[in-house]
């Protein structure tokens, strides 16, 4: 699973805070950062594999 996001500032104001990251990790989404004025993918964040996610 995995979200694109307009840009980091989406990403560093909600989806870094804990209890998010934690729900991140549960159901394994990877984020992209996409640039709409330049077209292009500026970062592609892969959630690392977790011991709590092995257990779904």
């Amino acid at each position: 699973m995995g979200l694109i996001l307009p840009d980091k500032e989406t990403y560093n104001s909600f989806f870094t805070l804990s209890f998010i990251q934690e729900a991140i990790a549960d159901y394994k989404i990877a984020f992209i950062i996409y640039d709409a004025e330049e077209e292009t993918i500026k970062k592609w964040i892969k959630q690392p594999y977790t011991e709590k996610t092995s257990r779904k």
